[in-house]
C-alpha cells in the first residue's frame, strides 16, 4: 500500500480522532505500521468480508480442552454506536448474519 493509500485509510477510520491514541503517541505509530504491514486485508470498500488466504486459519481444539468462560467486559459508550452502526452495515452487505445458535 502506498503511503497515500495508508494515510487515507487513516483518515477513513478516524484515527487522527482517536483519543486513546493520542494519548499514546508509541502506540500510535505502532498502529501505523499494524494498517502498513496488514494493507493485503484492505483492499477496497467494494470487498468488505474478503480476507485474502494467507490470514485464513482453522482452529482445532483439542479433545480434552476446557473453555474459559468470563464475564462480558462493556464496550466504551463511544464506541457502541458506532459499533452498531458498522454491524448493520456488514449485514446490509452479506458479510455477516444474525446467529441461529442457541
Amino acid at each position: 500500500m502506498k503511503k497515500k493509500q495508508v494515510s487515507e485509510l487513516w483518515e477513513a477510520l478516524e484515527l487522527d480522532n482517536n483519543c486513546l491514541l493520542n494519548k499514546k503517541p508509541k502506540i500510535k505509530a505502532r498502529m501505523k505500521k499494524v494498517v502498513d504491514d496488514s494493507k493485503d486485508v484492505y483492499k477496497s470498500e467494494n470487498m468488505v468480508g474478503l480476507v485474502p488466504s494467507e490470514y485464513e486459519s482453522d482452529n482445532e481444539l483439542k479433545p480434552d480442552a476446557i473453555l474459559v468462560k468470563q464475564k462480558l467486559q462493556p464496550l466504551h459508550p463511544q464506541w457502541q454506536e458506532s459499533l452498531k452502526n458498522q454491524l448493520e452495515q456488514w449485514k446490509g452487505k452479506g458479510v455477516i448474519r444474525p446467529s441461529t445458535s442457541p
